[in-house]
């Protein structure tokens, strides 16, 4: 059973029952001519009743670790309980960082591509390339590890950025940051030869600036 009708201020309004006994025509009717327009204020009471707060924030289970702004959207970096599958990052205990960013807007933009460091486990990085992924939201690397450093640097050919490691609550004494620079490419290490790039490094950063290793 479904009633469609337009609302005063234009839009198109429908209201569906289904079930071995829905209510009868004139009940949705009535249903749809109650509904009002929400106010900025009553939406941000409903979001508030709906989500447990006002805008962007982590989901259950999950921390928040950083928030910002790019590409003209607002983003939200998390740490949540590791997957079950695969190998779990370094340092992952109850928590490690969801390579996902979540929007404002509701969806999630994610980074793929894992690498590890060679020869070792204590950090990971991974990279969103939009045109691959065929998104308009900028490229980013999202960096989880168990080495003590202040920033994660990425090097492309394009230019470098940097950004504030932050630690994991939870996550075994590791810590992550986001980056967003160029667009991502092949890993590698200015201290090794590269194979077919090396276009994309990225570096934990002591607080003095210096290397403390190279993500490869």
């Amino acid at each position: 059973m479904t009633v469609a009708s337009t609302t005063d201020w234009g839009d198109l309004l429908v209201v569906a029952a289904s079930g071995r006994e829905p209510p009868p025509r004139k009940e949705l009717a009535r249903v749809a001519a109650s509904v009002e327009r929400a106010t900025p204020e009553g939406w941000d009471r409903f979001v508030t009743e709906m989500l447990g707060g006002q805008g962007l924030h982590a989901d259950d289970g999950a921390v928040e670790l950083a928030r910002g702004r790019a590409g003209g959207e607002d983003w939200l970096l998390q740490a949540r309980p590791p997957e079950r599958e695969g190998p779990p990052p370094p340092g992952a205990d109850q928590r490690a960082v969801d390579p996902c960013l979540k929007l404002a807007t509701g969806r999630r933009v994610c980074a793929r591509n894992g690498s590890e460091m060679e020869s070792s486990t204590n950090a990971v990085a991974y990279t969103h390339d939009p045109i691959a992924e065929g998104e308009r939201f900028p490229p980013f690397t999202v960096t989880q590890t168990t080495l003590r450093g202040a920033k994660v640097r990425v090097r492309t050919p394009a230019g470098e950025a940097s950004a504030d490691l932050h630690p994991i609550p939870g996550g075994g004494g590791a810590s992550a940051a986001v980056v967003f620079v160029g667009r991502p490419g092949i890993f590698g290490c200015e201290d090794r030869p590269p194979q077919a790039g090396p276009d994309l490094g990225v570096d934990v950063l002591d607080p003095d600036g210096g290397v403390v290793a190279c993500v490869g």
